[in-house]
C-alpha cells in the first residue's frame, strides 16, 4: 500500500484520502466499537481511540511520519526495510575524499601544504633520518597517494581499506565474510592492485591510526567498550573525542592508553529520535515476567544485535518528555561522592578501598603501558608495586589529614568536617554526600598542595608591586577631613542645595554607638572573632575588593587603577548613628598589610594570608580599620599544616543569592593552572614513579586482595 501521502500537508485532499485507507485497512477485520492504536502525531500509538476517534485525530493533528510500517494494526514487522532504511548510501562514493588530510590529522602532523614535494627523498633516506613515528606517518602517505592499481584515481590503497573497513562496521560484516570480498577483488582487479589479502591484514594497517579495539556490546553512541581483564570491569574509553581536534592530549600517548586519538565526539540523540528508535523497535515500558525470565536465560526473542534498550522509560509517556533537554540526568551528588571516595582511599593507600592495586598495575602490564608501574617479582615470591607520583608516606598522610583536620568553615558550608578526620589511623569516614562535593571542589586541593610534591619543588610567590603612596598626605586628610566637611556644608548651607543626607552627615555621629557580635550582610552572616573562638564553625572573615592607584616608582606620575583584595579577621561590628536616626553598620577588621608579606601566592595559584603581619597593630586615632558592612564579603581561612602562620583563603559565595546571568563568576575561584606544553615521548618524561617513597609488597599469588606494607624494606 502506498504511504506517501504521509508525508503531505494534512490539508492535501490526497493526505486525507491516504487517512481514510489506512482505518480502511486497521478495521478490516474488527468487530463495531473496537479501538485501535491512535497514530496521530500527539498519541503516536500510545493510546486506543475509537474509528471516528482516530479519523478526527489524524486530520487534525497529521499522521505519526515516522510510523510507516504498521506494525501496531496488523501489518508483519518488515525487519529489512528498518535494517536498511538508513544505508541506503552509507558510503559516500566521492572520490575525493582526503586520504593524505586524514593522515596527517591522525599522525599528528600539520598540513604540508600544496607546494610541498617529498619526492626528492626515497624511502630509504627519509627511514635514516626519522623516527618510527616518522616513518608511520610516510609509510600511511604512500599509500593514500598510491592508487590501487594504475590507472585508477577513484580509490588509493588507503581509501579503499577504510571504505571495506567501514561498510563491515555499518553493516555488521564478518571478518571471514570481509576475507571472501578481498579474495573476490584480487581475482577481479588486475594483478598488480594493491588490494590487502585479509581482513587482519587491512586492519593490520589501520592500526597506525590508534583504530585497534575489541568490540563488546553496541553502545548507542558509538563509543568503544573495553574489558579490563585484571580488574574485572567493563569500561567505556575514548573520553579524548570530546577534545578539539587540534588539542595535544589526543598525541600524548604516553600519558593516556598508548594510543593516539582521531576519533570525533559522537553526536547527541535528541529526545524524537529516542522515541523514534523506541518505537521502532517495539521497546516496552513493561514486560511480563515469563518474558524477563526469559531475557534472564538468554531465551527471549526480543535480542537485537542493532540495539542494546532493555525498557521505554516510563516517563516518556508524558507528551512534552521527548523535548526534554534533559531527560536521563545522573545523580551528580552521587556520583562526585563515588569519585571522592576513591580519590581518598588512594591518597590515604587504604587496603582495602584504594584503588591503585596489584590489579590495576597488571592491567597497565597488559596494555603495554607505563612499564615503570608495572608489579616487579620479588625471590620472596611478593611483587613490589613502585610508588606513584601521587604515593604518600606516613609523615605526608599526616600533613594531609592535618590540613582537613584544621578545617573551620562558615556556617552552613558543610558538616563538621574534622570530625570526620582521624590523624592517628588516617583515615576519613561518616562525610555526607555534600561534604564529598566541597571535597573535590575545594578541600583535597588545599590539603595535597603540601602533602605531594610538585614539579618544579614548591615554592611561594610574593605578590605586589613597588609602590610610594604618600601617607603623610593621607593621614593629614582623613584627621581634618570631618571638620573641613562640617565648615563647609554649614558656610554654604543657605547659598547651596545639599540633600538632607549630606546635611545630616556634616553634623558627625553620635558619641555613643552599639557593639554587636554578630550580623547578617549581603546574605552572609558574619561573628566577631571572639565570638567565632568558641565554636566548631568560622564566620569572621572578610575581605574587601578596594580600587586603589598603583605606583611604578616615585616618579611615577602615571598610576593605574585596580582592583586590589584585603583579607581580614572581623573583630568589632559597631552601628553609629546620626541625627534623625540615620544609622550605619560598620565593621572593625584586622587586615593583613599586603604590602609586607601580608598576603601571598604559592605555585598552585592559592593565596595565603600571613595575620602576624597586619596593618595596624596599635590601634593608633590614624588607623582605618573600618569598612562599611555592605563592602564586606565572606571569606575563610584553612591553616597550613606545615607554616603555622600561613592560612589559605576559601571566598564564600552568597546564600541564597545567584543570578545565573550576572554572578555566575562573581566566586572567587582557584587561580588557572598552567599545564606544560610538553608532551612526553616516553616513560622517562612522565615521571611516574616517585622518589623517596617505598613501594608497596603484596602477594602475588592473591588475585582477589592484596596486603600493604607501609615504609618495608625488603632484604633479597
Amino acid at each position: 500500500m502506498d504511504r506517501s501521502w504521509i508525508d503531505l500537508s494534512k490539508y492535501d485532499p490526497a493526505y486525507v484520502s491516504g487517512v481514510g485507507k489506512f482505518i480502511e485497512f486497521a478495521f478490516n477485520d474488527k468487530a463495531i466499537g473496537a479501538i485501535v492504536c491512535c497514530p496521530c502525531k500527539k498519541c503516536r500509538n500510545r493510546y486506543n481511540k475509537s474509528k471516528n476517534d482516530i479519523l478526527v485525530h489524524c486530520v487534525m493533528n497529521g499522521f505519526y511520519t515516522n510510523y510507516k510500517n504498521w506494525v501496531y494494526h496488523g501489518e508483519a514487522l518488515n525487519l529489512q526495510r528498518h535494517n536498511h532504511e538508513n544505508l541506503d548510501n552509507p558510503i559516500p562514493n566521492d572520490a575525493s575524499d582526503n586520504m593524505v588530510q586524514l593522515v596527517q590529522e591522525a599522525m599528528g602532523f600539520h598540513s604540508m601544504g600544496a607546494d610541498h614535494r617529498d619526492d626528492d627523498l626515497s624511502t630509504n633516506e627519509r627511514a635514516s633520518e626519522a623516527d618510527e613515528e616518522t616513518n608511520k606517518f610516510f609509510k600511511l602517505l604512500e599509500d593514500a597517494k598510491a592508487d590501487v592499481y594504475a590507472g585508477n584515481k577513484k580509490f588509493s590503497k588507503l581509501s579503499l581499506i577504510v571504505r571495506i573497513l567501514q561498510s563491515k562496521a555499518l553493516c555488521g560484516w564478518t571478518d571471514k565474510s570481509v576475507d571472501i570480498i578481498l579474495e573476490m577483488l584480487q581475482d577481479l582487479l588486475p594483478s598488480d592492485a594493491k588490494v590487502p589479502k585479509s581482513c587482519y591484514e587491512a586492519k593490520k594497517l589501520i592500526n597506525d591510526f590508534g583504530f585497534s579495539y575489541e568490540t563488546w556490546d553496541a553502545c548507542p553512541n558509538n563509543c568503544m567498550l573495553f574489558r579490563l581483564e585484571h580488574c574485572r570491569k567493563d569500561c567505556y574509553m575514548g573520553h579524548r573525542r570530546f577534545l578539539p581536534s587540534g588539542h595535544r592530549f589526543r598525541r600524548d600517548t604516553v600519558s593516556f592508553d598508548g594510543k593516539r586519538e582521531i576519533g570525533r565526539a559522537p553526536l547527541l540523540q535528541s529526545g524524537s529520535e529516542v522515541f523514534q528508535e523506541l518505537d521502532k523497535y517495539q521497546i516496552l515500558t513493561q514486560y511480563k515476567k515469563e518474558d524477563m525470565l526469559k531475557r534472564r536465560a538468554g531465551l527471549g526473542d526480543e535480542k537485537s544485535d542493532e540495539h542494546n534498550w532493555k525498557k521505554r522509560s516510563i516517563f516518556f509517556e508524558l507528551p512534552y518528555w521527548e523535548h526534554n533537554l534533559i531527560r536521563h540526568n545522573l545523580n551528580v551528588m552521587h556520583v562526585e561522592k563515588n569519585v571522592c571516595d576513591n580519590i581518598l582511599w588512594t591518597l590515604l593507600g587504604d587496603k582495602k578501598k584504594s584503588k591503585d592495586h596489584r590489579r590495576a598495575r597488571l592491567q597497565l602490564k597488559s596494555m603495554n603501558i607505563r612499564k615503570p608501574l608495572w608489579p616487579q617479582p620479588r625471590p620472596s615470591g611478593r611483587d613490589n608495586l613502585p610508588p606513584t607520583a601521587f604515593t604518600m608516606g606516613r609523615k605526608e598522610k599526616d600533613i594531609f589529614c592535618k590540613a582537613l583536620k584544621s578545617i573551620r568553615a562558615p556556617d552552613g558550608y558543610a558538616s563538621n568536617i574534622a570530625r570526620r578526620v582521624n590523624i592517628a589511623s588516617r583515615t576519613i569516614i561518616g562525610l555526607k554526600s555534600h561534604d564529598n562535593h566541597v571535597l573535590i571542589q575545594q578541600l583535597i586541593p588545599i590539603a595535597t598542595r603540601r602533602a605531594l610534591p610538585i614539579h618544579p619543588a614548591y615554592c611561594i610567590h610574593y605578590k605586589g608591586e613597588k609602590k610610594c603612596i604618600t601617607k603623610g598626605i593621607d593621614i593629614i586628610h582623613n584627621a581634618t577631613f570631618h571638620d573641613w566637611f562640617k565648615s563647609y556644608v554649614h558656610a554654604r548651607e543657605n547659598t547651596d542645595s545639599f540633600s538632607e543626607e549630606t546635611r545630616r552627615l556634616s553634623y558627625g555621629p553620635m558619641s555613643h554607638g552599639k557593639s554587636y557580635n554578630a550580623c547578617i550582610v549581603n546574605n552572609f552572616r558574619f561573628r566577631t572573632k571572639s565570638h567565632d573562638e568558641r565554636k566548631a564553625i568560622q564566620n569572621s572573615g572578610a575581605t574587601l575588593r578596594a580600587s586603589t592607584n598603583s605606583y611604578a616608582s616615585a616618579k611615577d606620575k602615571n598610576p593605574l587603577l585596580g582592583e586590589v583584595p584585603y583579607y581580614g579577621i572581623l573583630t568589632d561590628i559597631i552601628e553609629i548613628q546620626y541625627a534623625y536616626n540615620m544609622k550605619f553598620i560598620l565593621f572593625k577588621c584586622d587586615w593583613v598589610d599586603n604590602d609586607k608579606g601580608g598576603l601571598v601566592e604559592d605555585i598552585h595559584k592559592f593565596k595565603l594570608v600571613n595575620f602576624s603581619r597586619l596593618m595596624y597593630k596599635n590601634n593608633l586615632p590614624s588607623d582605618e580599620p573600618f569598612i562599611l558592612s555592605n563592602q564586606a564579603e565572606q571569606v575563610w581561612y584553612v591553616s597550613d599544616p606545615v607554616d603555622p602562620d600561613l592560612s589559605v583563603t576559601v571566598t564564600m559565595a552568597r546564600r541564597d543569592d545567584f543570578d545565573v546571568y550576572s554572578r555566575m563568576f562573581e566566586t572567587e575561584l582557584y587561580g588557572n593552572q598552567v599545564l606544560d606544553d610538553h608532551i612526553p615521548l616516553n616513560d622517562d618524561d612522565a615521571n611516574w614513579v616517585r622518589d623517596g617513597v617505598e613501594g608497596t609488597l603484596v602477594d602475588a599469588n592473591d588475585s582477589e586482595h592484596y596486603d600493604e606494607v607501609d615504609d618495608c624494606d625488603e632484604v633479597d
